[in-house]
């Protein structure tokens, strides 16, 4: 079983999260790339943007400490983790870079797991000439996009995680596995945000496991709804609100 992971540059809850995948992985990956959260054509209005968002709608308390410090009590840093393990890793700006893609052709592997924000071409798809497994913050397909996390509380949706094949349409395919996260009554988007990655290394397991015995047959369509907006200001105030 040879499989690789596309993972993003974050030093808060990653190293942790890597850690305790790699702990409990019967076979760790054949290789890691580290990517930039934003591919390198992404404007500086989107990246104003995406921090605006983050800082209206997560608790400075929260940012502040995962700012500090990972999800343990740990100062690694992803290539810490990978050095331990002496798993090969590079760090690219694009998931669509032309020498990631060359390297992961190489690796003849069977599938790869994503955990990044980026999105990768058609053209990249094809060349890496294996399934790609995205690990989605929310239920699909009610909850595609790019801010699931807000979403979810915003709109009292079920937390969950959708683990579905990377297709040219995003957040549109075959689903592999799903995981319903516990639901609070008064959930926020820093809560959501933590029991995704609490839950991620588990998953991951699961879908060695079901990948290992060759059940992607069992992957289901996972339906149509629209790509929810990027939340405007409207849509923070009223989130603020609801949770009054």
């Amino acid at each position: 079983m040879k499989y690789f992971l596309l993972i993003n540059e974050d030093q808060y809850f990653g190293p942790s999260m890597l850690e305790k995948f790699l702990e409990n992985a019967e076979k760790p990956p054949l290789y890691v790339a580290i990517l930039s959260r934003f591919s390198p054509n992404t404007s500086v209005l989107s990246r104003l943007e995406y921090l605006l968002i983050m800082l209206s709608t997560l608790p400075l308390g929260f940012l502040l400490k995962y700012s500090l410090c990972p999800l343990r009590p740990s100062w690694k840093k992803l290539e810490d983790v990978l050095n331990q393990y002496s798993i090969p890793f590079d760090s690219f700006d694009s998931a669509n870079d032309a020498q990631l893609v060359e390297k992961i052709s190489y690796l003849e592997a069977s599938f790869g797991f994503s955990i990044a924000s980026q999105i990768y071409t058609k053209e990249t798809l094809k060349k890496m000439n294996c399934s790609l497994y995205n690990f989605h913050g929310g239920g699909l397909p009610e909850n595609r996009g790019k801010y699931p996390f807000f979403w979810t509380a915003a709109l009292s949706l079920q937390p969950e995680i959708c683990v579905h094949q990377i297709g040219e349409q995003i957040d549109r395919g075959k689903i592999l596995l799903r995981k319903e996260l516990s639901k609070s009554a008064n959930q926020s988007a820093a809560k959501v945000t933590i029991a995704y990655a609490e839950a991620l290394p588990g998953l991951m397991l699961d879908c060695l496991k079901t990948l290992k015995n060759e059940n992607r047959d069992e992957c289901v369509e996972s339906g149509f709804a629209p790509y929810r907006a990027t939340p405007r200001w409207k849509d923070i105030f009223a989130y603020w609100f609801r949770k009054k």
